[in-house]
């Protein structure tokens, strides 16, 4: 059968994600000047605000990139690692070698580090720009798309069992339905706190100074104002009650690593990845 879709080409750059809110954030940091990592970043932090019944801000990351100058291919691991406090056999000896689910399921965040390593190593913007419309789009809210209700709907038992998730993803009681606005402030306020660090420290430091400060700002130093409240090597990680024998730390990631692939090729873009090009953009630092 004969396609009459116009196959998609452009002279200046290109992006292409898989929710079109985050092609919109990428493409218009290639607009503004930024180069593919920029980009790339930009979207993959749009993707953790416009996709959360997939993916999430906190999540993992791994990046992979062509360094057209260097003319190989690199990568940024951006999985997350357990806390620094835990005890490796603690699961064994408290749980009988099973992870219950909850907050003792979870990873230290890699997500956020990854992006701003990426940023750091490739990129040419700041923190702020490149997750200016993740940010809007968690304060102001986005449409609901079919799959997303379909997939919150199916899973809606889940979400009902942490009753911090209720209101986030069952703001009405009930899963949203396609075409309602999904609004994440708390996610937003989290974003703009490292936005409002990284600004306050780059314009005394530099760039890479501000970066530090927006990755500090996540990890080191509370993500709400009554959170930053709590004494500096300590915080809340749920409103609940404390897991029995597991003290609670600041857990900072193992810094990702960038790691090189010399004999790898490209062949395909995996579905829910972010794939970014930049054609002479205005301002860029190297040819990533």
């Amino acid at each position: 059968m004969k396609a009459h879709r116009p196959t998609i080409m452009g002279t200046r750059h290109m992006i292409a994600a898989c929710q079109y809110l985050a092609a919109e954030a990428g493409f218009q940091i290639l607009d503004a000047g930024g180069n593919a990592i920029d980009a790339g970043v930009a979207a993959g932090i749009a993707l953790g605000v416009v996709q959360p019944e997939y993916v999430n801000f906190a999540g993992v990351a791994p990046i992979m990139v062509y360094s057209a100058a260097e003319g190989r291919i690199v990568t940024v691991p951006g999985l997350g690692t357990w806390p620094k406090a835990i005890e490796a056999d603690y699961f064994q000896k408290n749980h009988a070698g099973t992870i219950p689910s909850g907050v003792l399921r979870t990873v230290v965040p890699a997500a956020p580090d990854a992006w701003i390593t990426a940023l750091a190593r490739w990129g040419t913007m700041s923190f702020g720009e490149v997750a200016a419309s993740a940010i809007a789009f968690a304060r102001d809210g986005f449409p609901v798309y079919p799959l997303m209700s379909e997939i919150i709907t199916e899973h809606e038992a889940e979400y009902r069992r942490f009753p911090s998730s209720v209101p986030i993803y069952l703001p009405q009681g009930r899963p949203p339905r396609v075409g309602e606005i999904f609004v994440q402030k708390d996610l937003a306020a989290t974003m703009q706190y490292m936005v409002d660090q990284e600004a306050a420290l780059a314009s005394k430091r530099g760039r890479e100074a501000g970066l530090e400060a927006a990755r500090a700002a996540f990890y080191t130093r509370g993500h709400s104002p009554e959170d930053r409240q709590v004494p500096e090597g300590e915080r809340r990680i749920s409103r609940g009650r404390r897991p029995r024998g597991l003290p609670l730390r600041v857990c900072e990631p193992r810094r990702n690593v960038v790691r090189q692939h010399p004999h790898l090729r490209l062949r395909s873009v995996v579905p829910g990845s972010v794939a970014a090009a930049g054609a002479q953009p205005s301002r860029r630092r190297g040819d990533a």
